[in-house]
């Protein structure tokens, strides 16, 4: 009796918990159901009545029940209903111990106008997704119904997804590891099932493929070693053709739509070497916007709008601003961009009809940042992603004799400006240059505005640059001139030469320019940039007088690179390569002769990782070698060899370090870029082709 007893509760027990797994996936399959009535349908009346059934079928189950409320007060909002506040409140003042919901009903409820005024207060921005200082996964794109993110892992250099609901990634693709191959702009399909993106072939050029957002084997779509670089940026709207960029080997971009059946191209347009940094299809599929600067000597774009048939193109927008697209709304004749034109950037929206503009733009919405335009779900809420992060100058004091911190760096007073990079004393140490990252920059590691800061009275002066981005500074030894590594207006790589008193600006080198450093005389200059043998790289010597080159050391890979202060040395990290040809795992610190010769190995860091970071600089004295490990640590070490000191381990992303002449003073540029991932909501009306626009 006792054992049959224990069975019937046993049985009684794992019948309940199969009735309330049941229950769960039923609970899961409507929520989803009324979500994708919501968003991928548009039918927000139709979603408010499968919420509501919802939240009144499962009451006994309050996280069910207030998530489901808090998407019907969500459809609400969008409809400019009134309702909204009551829900919202509802679930803050009844399901409290229901975090994420209540959290969420407050950010919104913050977002609406106050009781009794118009219900349309125009567009609301939150947050959706972003990690803290250091974050690089920058989102490429949005599914339609609003749960997914595409993007690329950097750690593994494969293709991932976000789920934003589950709150974890997924990768689709296998590499596993890094392989030097890796994926970019990621675009998903209007239907949500596929992505399109960008690969990086172990060829060195841009192949385009699709897969399914559950993952699979990839499909090839376009291959061909002529076009080295390929961006996505959309599928058409019957999801036939992929909205792509072609960049080809003689530098032109190619405007085209590449078949999703079998990968033919047809270029709409042929550009110069530069190319738009949005392009979007109309609704209707018979349009495509898109940005470019109109001018070649300014980076400030315009908007133009493209036939599909091959017919007429017209400007869009002309403006001396800062123009560039976001998207054209959904269901609507409105193109939203992006402009500086207000003095900070801000959202517009501008009317076409029959393909050509009507009326004047409108302001939506002000002061949204540095934004990097990804796409709008199918209920019409925009996503894209932030440049947010701290990048600053940081100063400390020095022991001259020891080489020692004798204080914890701290940043540089003056004006806050964002983007800080490659601060570098001058010759005489009066002044700090550095280069700041401005709103036409977007994200990356370059900027393009010049600051020359003087200490002792604290005036900035900025030059902007006529570079898309710049990376690297170093003085002229007179200081009437500054050298910048980087990408020229034109799409030119190399180093180029900017005169502080006439504002000349012109070319040094065109090539791949790493690091750089000029003697003191100013005569010769020493840069990293390709060796003689394919697989590697060297450090070459420029006679800037008669621009006779002379290689002085060849490497394997990626160097780092300082010129002590007498010029008469070379200190070098890099990973050396044996007689068998093989590389070593662990790089090297080396002194070599300037003028050339063998290199002598002062020490060999036991950790790889170390190889990474290549940031040095000589002590003022020529005793001590300044250099990076991993991504935060500043170590010194005696040029005539020994064991290495650490000095600091508390800042992040070191991209420079500068001695100040007299040998007591430090300047570190450091810090890292951070990607957030935002929403624009209640953008337009759906079902509608006006669109709603707060009071001016």
């Amino acid at each position: 009796m006792r054992r049959a007893a224990t069975a019937l509760v046993m049985t009684a027990v794992l019948l309940a918990g199969a009735v309330t797994a049941q229950q769960k996936r039923q609970q899961d399959i409507d929520l989803q159901a009324a979500i994708r009535t919501e968003t991928v349908d548009g039918d927000l009346n139709g979603a408010i009545k499968q919420y509501g059934a919802i939240a009144a079928k499962y009451k006994a189950d309050r996280a069910v029940t207030a998530t489901a409320l808090v998407h019907m007060a969500e459809c609400y909002q969008k409809l400019g209903d009134a309702e909204a506040r009551k829900i919202y409140e509802r679930v803050v003042r009844e399901f409290a111990d229901q975090k994420e919901a209540a959290a969420e009903a407050r950010t919104r409820l913050s977002g609406l106008a106050p009781p009794g005024s118009r219900q349309a207060t125009g567009p609301t921005t939150r947050q959706v997704w972003g990690g803290g200082a250091g974050n690089t996964n920058i989102a490429d794109s949005v599914s339609p119904d609003g749960r997914y993110l595409s993007l690329t892992d950097w750690e593994t250099g494969d293709l991932a997804i976000r789920d934003l609901q589950a709150g974890i990634n997924h990768r689709l693709t296998s590499n596993g590891s890094w392989n030097g191959q890796f994926p970019e702009f990621s675009v998903i399909s209007a239907d949500g099932t596929q992505i399109a993106y960008a690969w990086s072939n172990k060829d060195g050029f841009y192949e385009l493929r699709v897969i399914g957002v559950n993952g699979g084997q990839p499909r090839t779509l376009y291959r061909n070693q002529e076009v080295q670089y390929v961006q996505p940026f959309e599928w058409s709207p019957d999801q036939k053709q992929i909205l792509a960029t072609f960049s080809t080997r003689n530098k032109t971009n190619q405007l085209v739509l590449v078949s999703v059946e079998d990968g033919s191209v047809r270029v709409l347009k042929t550009l110069d070497w530069r190319g738009p940094w949005k392009m979007a299809f109309s609704p209707d599929g018979r349009y495509v916007a898109y940005d470019f600067p109109p001018n070649e000597d300014t980076p400030e774009r315009d908007l133009f709008l493209l036939a599909v048939d091959g017919g007429r193109e017209v400007p869009l927008m002309k403006h001396p601003a800062h123009d560039f697209l976001l998207g054209w709304l959904p269901r609507s004749d409105r193109v939203l961009f992006a402009s500086d034109r207000a003095g900070i950037n801000g959202a517009w929206a501008i009317r076409v009809e029959n393909g050509r503009p009507q009326g004047d733009p409108q302001l939506l919405k002000t002061g949204i940042g540095h934004v990097l335009p990804m796409n709008f779900t199918r209920a019409g809420d925009y996503f894209y992603a932030l440049s947010t992060g701290v990048r600053d100058v940081y100063t400390a004091t020095l022991d001259p004799s020891t080489g020692n911190l004798l204080d914890t760096p701290s940043p540089l007073k003056g004006r806050f400006e964002e983007g800080k990079l490659g601060a570098v004393w001058s010759p005489d140490g009066a002044r700090i240059a550095y280069l700041v990252q401005s709103a036409l920059v977007r994200g990356g590691e370059g900027a393009n505005t010049l600051t020359i800061h003087t200490l002792e009275t604290g005036q900035m002066h900025s030059i902007p640059l006529k570079m898309s981005y710049a990376q690297r500074l170093q003085w002229q030894p007179d200081g009437h001139a500054i050298f910048a590594g980087g990408t020229d207006l034109k799409g030119r790589i190399g180093l180029f030469r900017v005169d502080l008193i006439g504002g000349r600006f012109e070319p040094v080198v065109y090539g791949s320019v790493g690091r750089f450093a000029i003697a003191s005389d100013g005569k010769t200059l020493f840069y990293e940039g390709r060796g003689a043998q394919a697989s590697g790289g060297a450090i070459v010597a420029l006679d800037l007088q008669t621009h006779e080159e002379k290689e002085v050391y060849g490497f394997s890979g990626f160097c780092g690179l300082a010129l002590s202060p007498d010029g008469r040395w070379l200190a070098v990290k890099a990973n050396l390569r044996a007689d068998d040809g093989s590389v070593s795992r662990f790089p090297s610190i080396q002194i070599l002769p300037a003028s050339g010769g063998e290199p002598r190995t002062i020490r060999t860091l036991q950790d790889p990782e170390s190889s990474q970071w290549r940031q040095m600089a000589w002590s003022a004295d020529g005793k001590y070698v300044f250099f990076t490990h991993h991504d935060r640590e500043l170590w010194q070490i005696a040029a005539a060899g020994g064991a290495p000191q650490r000095l600091a381990n508390n800042l992040i992303y070191i991209n420079s370090i500068s001695v100040h002449p007299d040998g007591r003073r430090l300047a570190i540029s450091a810090g890292a870029a951070n990607y957030e991932t935002w929403v624009m909501e209640h953008l337009v009306p759906l079902g509608g082709a006006s669109l709603s626009l707060p009071p001016r």
